[in-house]
């Protein structure tokens, strides 16, 4: 009877080439573990790697390729009413008229109009001489903030010296106020001829065209000498005889620091004073 060893399956054949094939159980769980191991080692990070370089290979071909010419638009839909912008270029229209106006005519036309416009003024009030000097102070009517602004300029004051150049007396008095003022004064030619005035003070003139200074000053006699400050406005009108004289002073303060006598002869005034 043959002996059967304890190492040996009872199942296992007895040609020593099969026996060799036949292991212990324990055996081949501790084989499959490590191929296990080996796989989560070596052919894991493998085909990671494989695919990382894959990928990177593919986002290079894809920036150095040919950027496509076609594009895709997302149109959004606006939720409230569009409106469509149909203005006229101003800037060619305004062009073309004055091109048009240049080729007939019109544009010399109207600018002649101009000219003669500003060399004869139009003056539709009318004062009268005072029959006597009054000097009428009020004030402007600025806030105190606005006063306190004004007065943080240089030499805010301003005079003006309204007349009529049609009467001679009143021309007389310009002529002497302006040689004798140690400020400087500005006349403004109320009604009569701008040129004419001109050339009988021998300096600049200025025009109140259309009334209005004479309206906004409340003035209700000419000549009249009006000081305008940020916090007041100052109204001399004197009484005049036939040579233009008045019959008092000029108040100190108003044209000089110190009153003035216009007694003597008129003169022409003197050119050097700076008008602003």
């Amino acid at each position: 009877m043959k002996h059967e060893s304890n190492d040996t399956p009872p199942f296992a054949p007895d040609d020593p080439i099969s026996r060799s094939l036949f292991v212990r159980p324990s055996l081949i769980e501790r084989l499959c573990a490590s191929a296990l191991r080996l796989c989560l080692l070596v052919c894991i990070p493998a085909a990671a790697s494989v695919f990382l370089i894959s990928l990177a290979d593919s986002a290079e071909a894809a920036c150095t390729s040919e950027p496509s010419q076609h594009y895709e638009v997302t149109t959004l839909i606006a939720d409230h009413p569009v409106q469509t912008s149909s203005d006229p270029d101003f800037e060619e229209i305004l062009k073309a008229n004055a091109r048009i106006a240049v080729e007939s005519g019109e544009w010399s036309r109207r600018v002649k109009r101009l000219i003669q416009w500003m060399r004869s003024p139009v003056f539709p009030e009318f004062r009268p001489m005072a029959v006597k000097t009054t000097l009428i102070r009020r004030p402007t009517g600025l806030s105190v903030e606005d006063i306190r602004r004004a007065e943080l300029f240089n030499d805010v004051s301003r005079l003006l010296l309204f007349f009529d150049s049609r009467a001679g007396g009143q021309v007389n008095f310009a002529m002497r106020m302006l040689s004798t003022a140690s400020f400087a004064i500005r006349p403004v030619v109320a009604a009569g001829s701008v040129a004419f005035a001109q050339e009988k003070l021998g300096m600049r003139v200025w025009a109140d065209q259309g009334s209005v200074l004479t309206r906004r000053l409340g003035l209700n006699h000419w000549p009249a000498l009006v000081k305008l400050t940020p916090s007041e406005i100052s109204v001399w009108t004197p009484a005049l005889n036939a040579d233009g004289i008045p019959d008092s002073p000029v108040p100190a303060d108003l044209a000089s620091k110190e009153s003035i006598d216009l007694s003597a002869p008129a003169v022409r005034p003197a050119t050097t004073k700076t008008l602003r």
